[in-house]
């Protein structure tokens, strides 16, 4: 066990690596009908079933989820008959399968090893330097002893597969024959989400006795093989959801899209597009941005009860107002010029703690909503600046007989527009140690960018 004092300066030094071949399985079929109830209402029936398989690094199968019967509804109602008008309404079920980063990460060789030291100071950077006196032994993180698993601890032997359930609901119209506008609305929830996490065995006094790592659903109990005494034979356990200690998977997506549009007309044309949405609940699915895990199925959400806390927000994808201008006009016959201008709220973001652990006996590292004994919710920060963006596109094309060459020259980002779109999110580097680049931009929008293309018609 490593012992700290409250003014000695630590930090982490990890050792992870990881190998094999991996395989994955998806298997679908899709029917789908239309059926002309009357002249001016058409239905769109669809049944989709998905089944996938995931076998570990020693090609054994780890999780199987067969006969996901996924319903699609649409239909589509010409209000007056004649075209000019239209409500429309889809629903339907998406599975999804388990990311095949999941199989490197759970069920590979994988080595990963943490050793804690003291440290002299920062760099400018915020990375520690003088590493000097060892804390304790190294440890062994997520079983990570270089080893494959045994398949049968993987996953809950309950698994139930991963989906989303939408729902849009629209009209459009024509408001004369060149002009026409709509209005949609799409609301999009969670139904159940797959990933890893952990549970940690302990004795009468607390001390740890093993730990494993598995595929569950978070908000479930779970039923899954381990072996705790380490005589090699794995015995069953099973756990309530209280437990394990995990709330529920939640994601809500709801939008609204007003646009309005002017037909090409061989002079020009003109399309405006106004979203307002909201993304919000304590999972993004495969990734985490608020750390910058793009990692599909790597991302520490959900690998201990703790790191959950506070994780219900607003998500990271949740840009509340979306404005789309696109517009084309013919300087000449064979001269045209386009316009493409996009104006986006900024993303939520937040602060993240190290040093926060409910018991530093059985966890050891994560990123949390906690920066000191203070919590910070997903979000709680605020959100990034506004962005604009104009890009312009100039075609002209040359006609030789039956033959064309069009040149076009893009120009992507006019104004040369460099708001940033991401702040550094980690508040502390270890426990009691502020980062220095907290809240400092990390990334910015792309500078302006030319692009000269020809091509040739035959």
């Amino acid at each position: 066990m490593v012992m700290f004092t409250e003014d000695m300066k630590t930090t982490r030094v990890r050792n992870y690596s990881n190998g094999g071949e991996f395989e994955v399985e998806n298997w679908a079929i899709y029917l789908e009908d239309q059926w002309a109830v009357t002249e001016n209402l058409t239905l769109t029936l669809g049944l989709r079933n998905d089944s996938f398989t995931n076998y570990n690094a020693d090609g054994d199968e780890f999780v199987s989820i067969d006969n996901q019967i996924a319903p699609r509804l649409g239909a589509s109602w010409d209000i007056n008959g004649d075209g000019d008008s239209k409500l429309f309404i889809t629903a339907g079920r998406y599975y999804l399968p388990v990311a095949a980063n999941t199989n490197i990460r759970l069920a590979g060789a994988e080595t990963y090893i943490q050793t804690w030291y003291e440290y002299e100071g920062l760099n400018a950077d915020g990375t520690p330097i003088g590493l000097s006196n060892q804390l304790g032994e190294p440890a062994i993180s997520n079983g990570g002893d270089g080893t494959a698993k045994p398949s049968n601890t993987l996953a809950d032997k309950d698994l139930e597969p991963m989906y989303n359930d939408e729902i849009i609901v629209g009209y459009q119209a024509a408001i004369n024959d060149d002009w026409s506008w709509s209005i949609k609305g799409t609301y999009r929830t969670l139904g159940n989400q797959i990933d890893d996490g952990s549970y940690i065995f302990t004795d009468e006094d607390g001390e740890k006795l093993g730990e494993n790592w598995f595929l569950f659903n978070p908000g479930n109990g779970a039923t899954f093989n381990f072996d705790l005494d380490g005589d090699g034979v794995t015995e069953e356990y099973s756990f309530t959801a209280e437990e394990l200690g995990y709330p529920e998977a939640k994601r809500r997506y709801a939008a609204v899209d007003l646009s309005i549009e002017k037909s090409w007309d061989s002079v020009w044309s003109l399309k405006a597009l106004y979203t307002w949405s909201h993304n919000y609940g304590n999972t993004e699915g495969f990734v985490k941005s608020d750390n910058g895990q793009d990692d599909a199925g790597l991302t520490q959400d959900w690998d201990y009860p703790y790191l959950m806390d506070g994780a219900n927000g607003n998500l990271p994808a949740d840009r509340r107002h979306n404005i789309k201008v696109y517009g084309a006009f013919a300087v000449t016959e064979d001269f045209l010029v386009g316009a493409n201008l996009n104006v986006t709220s900024g993303r939520p973001w937040t602060a993240l703690g190290a040093g926060y652990t409910p018991n530093p006996d059985l966890y050891d590292y994560g990123d949390t909503y906690y920066v000191g004994d203070k919590r910070y919710p997903r979000g709680s920060m605020g959100t990034t600046p506004w962005t604009a963006r104009l890009d312009l596109n100039f075609t002209y094309n040359l006609h030789f007989n039956d033959q064309k060459v069009r040149f076009a020259l893009d120009i992507f980002n006019v104004f040369d527009a460099a708001t940033a779109t991401r702040y550094d999110e980690v508040a502390e580097i270890a426990a009691g140690d502020d980062s220095a680049t907290f809240g400092l931009p990390q990334s910015y929008q792309s500078p302006r960018r030319v692009q000269i293309s020809a091509s040739y018609d035959f």
